[in-house]
């Protein structure tokens, strides 16, 4: 199925800020559009800003996330 993916400028798998599968017929309804575009600027915004944080900040997001991560496993 077809999907939109919102990344930032420097991505790797953990740096997707918005995933979403559609069909075509999803399309058809005028609701669904406005709503998905929406969902779409919120992305861009988010990843935008993602993207405008220091190198040494991502990083340490990272690290972090990674720390919660395998502490649940």
């Amino acid at each position: 199925m077809p999907q939109i993916i919102v990344t930032t400028d420097e991505a790797d798998d953990r740096d997707v800020t918005w995933r979403e599968r559609i069909s075509a017929s999803d399309l058809e309804s005028g609701h669904f559009s406005e709503q998905l575009l929406e969902r779409l600027r919120w992305a861009v915004g988010d990843a935008h800003t993602a993207s405008a944080r220091p190198a040494t900040k991502r990083n340490q997001t990272r690290q972090r996330s990674n720390t919660v991560s395998s502490a649940v496993a």
